[in-house]
């Protein structure tokens, strides 16, 4: 959907009504038989460059590129943390590698992607492109943690009870997300 508040060319942006892009959000990490795309699996298999793959999603506006899914990060209890990156789109081989975790536990991380640091931000009924974020020239993972926060979610009931635990399902998370992002491990972090 194509809008302007002015007939010129050069002011026209491209946007997608809120609702749509909230639907987006949630069906990115869904395989297209709308199961969750659980990378954990390909990653233990040896398969990260299929994990890759898959986590890749279209361009929602302009040349945005941007990775999600879920990782396994306790297999007993099946927690499982959403994640939501954004290659830096200005790399030049040293742009470094932040994650991005909004305050709780409790509050989503694409709260961070949507109304802080992300490349996109709501603007009445609108998602547009920030002319000024972080994930043009640093890399950006944003996670939401614990299970239970945001798209991140356990089996049963099973939720993490203690930052111990919250902090070994973040460090799991990390783990594999290098894993399947290998080029990235040298980087600042």
């Amino acid at each position: 959907v194509v809008r302007s508040s002015s007939s010129s060319l050069s002011d026209l942006k491209m946007r997608l009504p809120v609702v749509l892009f909230v639907l987006i959000i949630h069906c990115v990490g869904i395989y297209c038989d709308d199961e969750p795309l659980f990378l954990t699996p390909y990653i233990k298999n040896g398969l990260t460059n299929e994990a890759r793959r898959l986590s890749v999603n279209l361009p929602l506006l302009g040349s945005v590129l941007s990775h999600s899914g879920f990782l396994t990060v306790n297999e007993t209890t099946q927690n499982n943390l959403f994640f939501w990156y954004f290659p830096a789109e200005n790399d030049d081989g040293h742009s470094p590698v932040a994650v991005w975790l909004n305050g709780g536990p409790g509050c989503s991380s694409l709260y961070g992607a949507l109304f802080e640091i992300g490349p996109y931000k709501l603007e009445g009924n609108w998602v547009t492109k920030r002319d000024h974020y972080w994930t043009k020239n640093m890399h950006v993972l944003f996670i939401d943690n614990p299970a239970g926060t945001g798209f991140s979610f356990t089996e049963g009931t099973d939720y993490p009870t203690n930052q111990d635990e919250v902090g070994r399902h973040l460090l799991n998370a990390v783990r594999q997300f290098f894993e399947i992002f290998p080029e990235l491990l040298e980087r600042d972090f």
